[in-house]
């Protein structure tokens, strides 16, 4: 009696419900890989150091096969550490980087569907803990509630500890910058009926700064976390309308925070152009629904914004790279005790609203009021197989819809189309515990992959405006709504 939603292919239940218990998850960024520098013999490029010791690189050909092409090869050269992969990653410096080894939790062997299976049978806190035991990877944020009311969080992974907390590259040689081991299970972040009366995760950072480990990772900034956690705080019955509300809520924490201090340094500048963006900023309730024009204004400037930072400190080849690391570079903003900018910070702030607002209209056109939400924030859903001839039959939208990057309900933040909506949830779940024969759920496509069908984009429309349908639990509910059968029997030799 387990519903939910599953992977095609892999059995078990990530996101979901049986009678006693409800589960979901969020990524969790912390980092399950190092890049190594490798020392090559320069006396002989196939062999690199490893300690005391010259060992020879292994080296695996792999041979893809392209329909009406010649096959395509790729040789692999392997260290201990794990495969050379510069191959695979932009420079960050002019000459090149030196041989980059890859190690990573995810070359190991693991054994996450017996995990995932255990999960789904779980009646309580202990035996949910327990089957996480065995998770190896991708490191997730488990939620965790039961019919008796309890609620828990549980961080579940093969989070690697090394000898030093380091960015950047590792050195391959260097006895300090070794894994040694993973982080015992217990002392993963873990909360069990916490005082506040819930828990919840929005891929921020999931440990205090006095952790007593090294947790480094690519954590979202937290204004998805302050949502949430005031949305909740805010509902004295938080009932399933309330979760609803959450899960679709486009409310920026980020613009909240970052706007009023960026009208305040535009206030003064009668320049046309800045009080274009400044208007459109002034009347902003700084929620992302598709009649808004401000959510255009302010990510263009934000874009902007990262760039004019990012040429400032940075050569030429690494401003793509740079100004693309999120919301972190919107604090300078806030703060005038860095001193980034040879200029003066405000000139360069009214420089970057006067470029938000001339890319807007060479962009989306003249008019102000074109720049809405709901032109350019789309959801576009393009099969793997997708070209000029089968777009038609195999793409989902494109469809405008609400959200952002920033918002609880993440549709995302793309770049090709600007602005396009390219991430998020996948899957929304409301689970009442008081109910044990039903879930209410919505999945972003359908659940059929196969095209032409009823159900390959069923649910599109019902998750683009944030409605529900019911999973039930009940053998003979679910019977009397099957409208049909799929049987998956093994090709007889």
């Amino acid at each position: 009696s387990v519903a939910g939603a599953a992977w095609a292919g892999a059995p078990g239940i990530w996101f979901g419900r049986n009678k006693q218990i409800a589960w979901g998850l969020t990524n969790n960024n912390v980092s399950l890989r190092d890049l190594y520098t490798e020392e090559v013999d320069p006396a002989d490029p196939t062999r690199y150091r490893d300690g005391s010791t010259w060992r020879s690189f292994t080296y695996r050909q792999v041979t893809v096969n392209v329909r009406g092409q010649s096959p395509h090869s790729l040789e692999v050269r392997g260290t201990v550490r794990g495969p050379v992969v510069n191959h695979l990653l932009q420079s960050v410096r002019p000459e090149g980087d030196p041989s980059l080894s890859l190690r990573w939790v995810g070359l190991d062997p693991a054994d996450d569907l017996r995990a995932l299976l255990a999960v789904g049978g779980a009646r309580n806190w202990p035996e949910f803990r327990l089957a996480l035991r065995d998770w190896a990877i991708p490191t997730f944020n488990w939620g965790f509630a039961d019919a008796d009311g309890n609620v828990g969080y549980q961080c579940a992974s093969r989070v690697p500890v090394r000898g030093r907390d380091v960015r950047g590259f590792r050195d391959a040689n260097n006895p300090d910058d070794q894994w040694l081991g993973y982080l015992p299970f217990e002392a993963q972040p873990s909360a069990f009926n916490p005082a506040r009366g819930f828990t919840s995760s929005a891929n921020n950072a999931p440990v205090p700064d006095d952790y007593p480990y090294p947790y480094g990772g690519s954590f979202a900034p937290g204004e998805r976390a302050i949502r949430v956690r005031e949305s909740i705080e805010g509902n004295k019955s938080f009932d399933r309308a309330a979760c609803a509300a959450l899960q679709n809520d486009t409310l920026s924490v980020a613009a909240r925070q970052l706007v009023p201090g960026l009208l305040g340094r535009l206030e003064a500048d009668a320049d046309p152009d800045i009080q274009v963006l400044r208007r459109q900023l002034a009347a902003w309730d700084y929620r992302y629904t598709l009649g808004s024009v401000a959510p255009a204004c302010f990510e263009m400037f934000l874009r902007d914004w990262r760039t004019r930072i990012a040429v400032e400190r940075f050569p030429a080849h690494l401003v793509g790279l740079v100004s693309g690391q999120g919301s972190v570079f919107a604090r300078l903003l806030e703060d005038d005790d860095v001193p980034w900018f040879a200029a003066d910070k405000n000139e360069v702030i009214r420089e970057c609203a006067r470029q938000a607002v001339f890319e807007l209209r060479a962009r989306f056109g003249s008019d102000s009021a074109e720049w809405t939400w709901r032109k350019i924030h789309q959801l576009h859903l393009r099969h793997p197989l997708s070209n000029e001839a089968t777009a038609a039959v195999l793409d989902i939208g494109p469809c405008p819809i609400s959200g952002g990057g920033s918002t609880v309900r993440n549709t995302g933040l793309g770049t090709n189309p600007l602005f396009g909506a390219d991430s998020g949830a996948e899957y929304r779940l409301i689970a009442d515990l008081s109910d044990p024969s039903r879930l209410w759920a919505t999945q972003n496509i359908g659940e059929s992959g196969q095209p032409g069908s009823a159900f390959y984009a069923d649910q599109f429309p019902d998750f683009v405006e944030g409605r529900y349908h019911e999973l039930r639990l009940d053998r003979a509910a679910v019977e009397a709504e099957t409208t049909g059968r799929v049987w998956m029997t093994p090709e007889s030799k």
